[in-house]
């Protein structure tokens, strides 16, 4: 079976910020998995809370066409998780965003730890 390919979008503009993601995320992935990392081309640099959250959604959107094709999960890479629901109504492979993510890891540890 091929490795999956993920796609990784970054919904601010920041270059530098991208970077220090995609290099996260293929340490991540090891040899399990290709990663493309893919930036805003519009919108805010950063991204400070959810009443940016309408200002997101082109970061998002602007990869639906090859999402079908071309990838097999997206990452949301942002901790408000902008835009992981209208994904997930409009494309048929799972979206995750690194916020829920995080929590239910850290809720997955927790509830198994022995103390």
């Amino acid at each position: 079976m091929d490795k999956p390919t993920i796609l990784v979008v970054n919904p601010n503009t920041s270059e530098a910020m991208t970077v220090a993601i995609d290099r996260i995320a293929w340490e991540a992935a090891g040899t399990h998995a290709n990663i493309v990392t893919r930036r805003s081309l519009q919108g805010p640099h950063t991204i400070e809370g959810p009443w940016m959250r309408p200002w997101v959604w082109p970061a998002c959107s602007q990869w639906l066409a090859p999402i079908h094709t071309l990838f097999d999960a997206v990452v949301v890479a942002c901790f408000g998780d902008p835009g992981v629901e209208a994904l997930r109504l409009l494309v048929r492979v799972p979206v995750i965003g690194i916020g829920v993510a995080s929590f239910t890891q850290a809720a997955f540890f927790v509830s198994t730890s022995p103390l």
